[in-house]
């Protein structure tokens, strides 16, 4: 079974070291987060239903900006849980409603990736990603984006340059637009860059797909993180670049942070694509 899964409960709590509207300088954040959903059942009379297993896909992640203090998963009825996000019910536990929710608190340090050489480019060693070097169902590559985006970075020879170089094109060509956003879903990189606007998702999404139109892997981040624009935490999207030698490194273009994001991005999950399940 896959179902989205709906947010019904985002309560953040910032605790920064120094106090500041821009976090750029802050050392670290502590945040309190909480993030649930509900999912009705029509079988629960329907003695074939023997066991029913929730995969959560959205919660803090331990990774090097990332410490997961504190992690504990609830649930209405009760079931069995695991550290990674699965929720197990089975036998009497079986109902026709199931609440369940992940509460945690997470410190969020402000560092970052240091490259101690120069990565040359086009990188031509098989990096074997191939799961984030291909178009998906949201995050596609057309002749349009792969012309664009060997326009871009024409002669180019250094790595972050070149990934530096398509960030910036889609930060300043691309607007910012909410009338994009849909109940349903965002719209595809194609889509983004022949109409030139987009929700952070969508601008996202193109800056993924022209990078692994010429062989940079890279994958989508969901998470949340605070802004002046609604004076709190909002759900965002942004990108995970592969550095060979250093590993995968944040990019947010909508944020204009590059090769390094501020201690209020808080991840959830990292995918191949933006569009897929929150939950199975």
């Amino acid at each position: 079974m896959k179902k989205r899964f709906f947010v019904i409960v985002l309560c953040i709590f910032l605790v920064s070291y120094v106090a500041a509207e821009n976090y750029d300088n802050v050392k670290e954040t502590e945040l309190k987060f909480t993030i649930g959903s509900a999912l009705n059942s029509i079988e629960n009379n329907n003695p074939s239903l023997e066991r029913l297993e929730v995969f959560l896909k959205l919660y803090p992640k331990k990774d090097f900006r990332q410490e997961i203090m504190d992690f504990k998963i609830k649930s209405n009825p009760e079931a069995e849980t695991s550290f990674n996000g699965v929720v197990y019910y089975k036998g009497d536990k079986l109902s026709r409603r199931y609440e369940y929710s992940v509460d945690s608190d997470v410190k969020v340090k402000n560092v970052f990736n240091s490259m101690k050489s120069q990565v040359k480019f086009p990188f031509t060693k098989d990096l074997g990603m191939y799961e984030f070097l291909g178009e998906t169902e949201f995050i596609d590559i057309n002749n349009e984006i792969k012309q664009k985006t060997n326009e871009i970075i024409a002669g180019e020879t250094d790595y972050y340059t070149a990934v530096y170089k398509i960030g910036e094109w889609v930060r300043q060509n691309v607007k910012y637009d909410l009338s994009t956003l849909t109940a349903e879903t965002v719209q595809k990189s194609s889509w983004v860059l022949k109409n030139r606007k987009g929700v952070c998702d969508e601008i996202t999404n193109l800056f993924i797909s022209m990078l692994r139109s010429v062989g940079i892997p890279a994958r989508f981040v969901t998470g949340t993180v605070y802004t002046e624009a609604i004076g709190g935490f909002g759900n965002h999207g942004w990108a995970e670049v592969y550095f060979p030698n250093i590993g995968w490194v944040p990019f947010d273009v909508t944020f204009g942070q590059y090769g390094w994001v501020d201690p209020t991005h808080l991840k959830l999950a990292e995918t191949s694509d933006s569009g897929e399940s929150s939950v199975d």
